[in-house]
């Protein structure tokens, strides 16, 4: 029987919607900048905020080595979409604009995927922290705690709450791509659907216990 070639991840975007984020955007942005593991790329796709807040988000990108795009609003899966697409790597990692990275975030992820990922390989995903609106850690395990983990086929994530967080994940664009990406006409568990579509394809997934996030 023929070894699993193993995957290689080579370059690895960020891709961070924005919706009138501003008191939160550059915690964000300063997270990924200073990842162990630098991302090729950051991409923010700011879905049509107000003005104000657009100009703001403008000011503050001025400072850092992102690219931002611009849409009307379609809601967060149509700007992960479009971040997505735009990217020239293979890789993405998604960060909600109220969320922040942990430092070792992409290394991590990228070890176990490469570590354990196979041909079919879709998204490697781990634990986060659990935090208030300054920042301040409220709890160092929230996904392992509201669900059962890993999820390795359809049935297990039917049958218990997904808890496979984006800002929590990385993503092969192929797969991701070949599914259509989310469905924009969920305002809400667009997520939950995507996962869940690509254990329904077939694809594969990563989990490793390790918080990699502090979500907000």
């Amino acid at each position: 029987m023929v070894a699993e070639k193993p995957i290689t991840v080579t370059d690895v975007a960020v891709v961070i919607p924005f919706f009138n984020g501003s008191a939160y955007i550059e915690r964000a942005i300063k997270s990924a900048v200073s990842q162990s593991r630098r991302p090729s790329e950051i991409i923010i796709v700011d879905d049509g905020s107000s003005a104000a807040e657009a100009k703001k988000l403008e000011k503050i990108a001025r400072d850092y080595p992102v690219k931002v795009l611009t849409q009307p609003n379609g809601g967060q899966g149509s700007a992960r979409n479009l971040g997505i697409k735009t990217a020239r790597a293979d890789f993405v990692c998604l960060l909600d604009q109220d969320d922040f990275f942990l430092d070792w975030h992409i290394e991590h992820l990228v070890s176990i995927a490469e570590a354990r990922g196979d041909q079919r390989f879709a998204f490697a995903y781990g634990d986060t922290w659990r935090g208030d609106e300054r920042g301040t850690v409220l709890y160092q395990s929230f996904v392992q705690s509201a669900s059962v983990h890993p999820k390795t086929n359809l049935f297990m994530q039917l049958e218990h709450d997904c808890f496979i967080l984006p800002s929590a994940s990385l993503i092969a664009k192929r797969p991701f791509l070949e599914l259509g990406g989310f469905d924009e006409n969920l305002r809400g568990f667009e997520d939950d659907d995507l996962f869940t579509r690509f254990f329904a394809a077939g694809y594969t997934s990563v989990f490793d216990p390790r918080p990699v996030t502090c979500l907000l």
